[in-house]
């Protein structure tokens, strides 16, 4: 019973972060500006515009940027430039 009472030693390593790390602002900042400045683009032509310039991300990892942002999807973009079109000035 005495392995019990006994206290034990913590570690004097210091905790390391797992998981992927952050996709960094300067990127982020860019995905954002190209959905802004393009209403029309959808998650793959961001991705594709993105590899032209040499960054490799996937379509989810855009699409978690733009939620995150919360800039919406292409059909809701359209949905709300249509509507906007529509409403009396």
């Amino acid at each position: 019973m005495s392995f019990h009472s006994k206290p034990v030693a913590r570690s004097k390593v210091p905790f390391k972060v797992s998981g992927r790390p952050r996709v960094p602002e300067c990127v982020r900042k860019i995905v954002k500006r190209m959905a802004v400045e393009n209403v029309l683009w959808g998650y793959e032509r961001i991705v594709g515009e993105l590899k032209k310039i040499g960054c490799r991300l996937r379509k989810t990892t855009v699409k978690r940027i733009l939620k995150e942002e919360g800039i919406h999807p292409l059909e809701r973009r359209l949905n709300e430039i249509k509507l906007n079109r529509l409403r009396p000035k």
